[in-house]
């Protein structure tokens, strides 16, 4: 029965970062001005409760029956809140249904409460927090500038808005790709969850979900059309300001995820080496556990020579883009959409998650009696 306090605190932990199903709070805060979203998402508030999870694990080791169960919720809550992100058009709310899977990813890493998973978890924690706030900070931009904050609103935005659009695609490199640190957290993750292929699963649907909502982003923003190759006096001016607070986050970024291996050293193992043996060493220019090593630099340099092969090879000339053909007529001809998952089935979709949360949740609290009982 001594587990039944720290369910009940995992619930109210849940409901700070706006796990499922109490994600609704979270998803409604998003009509609040951008920087007030970058703020809540990065730094307070959401962070806040897996923070508070991870500073109660070390009290937990050799409880495997009640952290497997936050486990578990935490990937049902990444799975579900990746897949649902996928319908979305509005990017404050992709963000934020991003938000709530990467933080269902930290529990996890608390539900197998290993050196490892711990390391990984606050490592996500660190990285999560310096990537969103660029992504909401240039969502902030885009509204200003162009009064929407709509996805599809943003085609072309590459040639409109160029720094901006960098902005954004590496604000998503920082959460998909190698050799950011994200990555390097989500790769730890794989290492720590060897043993338990439910969650394994369930995580690898979670992370394909992710790339399918952020690359259709991207996509739309890598849109051609009529205003492609137009002069550069005609695109639209972005405030000095706001290229000062894009850049510093995003040079931030870069830096800190190419120091990641420092990042570990200085800031995580601190945190971590007070309760377990750290597991994470390596040179500066790697990371290495005890299955093997991530080489940043040199994935660093491979992903660079990709984007830098396929922007020379794949640029498309302005001649070889083609006009819809409409018999003769000159249609108003757009691309866009591709959302499978109407309202609707939505609404569907998240009654049918918020009930097996409420079972999960429902489950958790009454594990500790079950265990006395046993017992």
């Amino acid at each position: 029965m001594q587990l039944l306090p720290f369910a009940l605190m995992a619930v109210a932990a849940f409901t700070k970062s706006a796990q499922v199903p109490f994600q609704k709070w979270l998803l409604g805060a998003m009509v609040a001005p951008t920087p007030v979203s970058a703020l809540l998402h990065s730094a307070t508030m959401v962070n806040l409760g897996v923070y508070f999870l991870l500073r109660l694990s070390p009290n937990l080791v050799g409880q495997d029956v009640i952290v497997w169960a936050i486990g578990i919720i935490g990937a049902s809550s990444f799975l579900a809140t990746s897949l649902l992100a996928i319908a979305q058009s509005n990017s404050k709310r992709v963000l934020a249904y991003s938000t709530i899977g990467n933080l269902g990813l930290i529990i996890v890493c608390v539900g197998l409460n290993t050196p490892l998973s711990i390391t990984a978890a606050v490592i996500i924690l660190i990285f999560h927090a310096i990537s969103k706030a660029l992504l909401f900070m240039s969502v902030g931009v885009v509204k200003e500038e162009t009064g929407s904050e709509d996805i599809e609103s943003m085609a072309y935005l590459r040639d409109r808005m160029p720094f901006v659009s960098v902005s954004i695609f590496i604000g998503v490199f920082m959460i998909l790709l190698p050799p950011f640190g994200m990555f390097a957290g989500k790769w730890i993750v794989s290492e720590a969850n060897v043993t338990f292929p439910l969650i394994g699963i369930i995580l690898a649907i979670g992370f394909a979900a992710s790339i399918v909502y952020y690359g259709k982003w991207l996509g739309r923003i890598l849109a051609t059309g009529p205003m492609t190759g137009r002069p550069k006096a005609l695109r639209e001016k972005v405030p000095l300001l706001y290229r000062l607070t894009l850049g510093s986050l995003l040079v931030a970024g870069i830096l800190m995820s190419f120091g990641v291996n420092l990042v570990t050293k200085y800031l995580v193992d601190p945190f971590v080496g007070r309760y377990y043996q750290t597991p994470i060493g390596g040179e500066t220019v790697s990371l290495t556990t005890g299955l093997g090593a991530f080489p940043i630099v040199l994935v660093l340099i491979v992903v660079g020579l990709i984007f830098l092969g396929l922007g020379f090879l794949l640029r498309p000339d302005p001649k070889e883009l083609t006009q819809a053909y409409a018999g003769g007529e000159d249609p108003d001809f757009d691309l866009g959409g591709l959302y499978y998952v109407g309202e609707a089935l939505e609404r569907k979709m998240t009654l049918g998650t918020n009930t097996v949360a409420i079972l999960l949740l429902a489950g958790l609290v009454s594990l500790p009696f079950v265990l006395e009982v046993l017992k």
